[in-house]
């Protein structure tokens, strides 16, 4: 995954805004997966914070198979 700059003087809503772009280009995250956080990212474009939130709760659920 690409390197992140966090920084202090940076915003939570930026920090998550850069995390999001870098999963988006994530070679190994599942296309289905990128879709629905562009989804996501679409509905809720000044929230990117709430966003990552909740894509990080859904891929905690437990899926059929696991």
């Amino acid at each position: 995954m690409a390197e992140l700059n966090v920084l202090e003087d940076v915003s939570i809503a930026d920090q998550a805004r850069e995390i999001l772009s870098a999963l988006l280009v994530d070679p190994v995250l599942d296309e289905d997966v990128k879709d629905g956080l562009r989804r996501r990212m679409a509905d809720r474009p000044d929230q990117p914070d709430k966003v990552l939130f909740e894509h990080l709760l859904e891929s905690r659920k437990p899926t059929q198979g696991r």
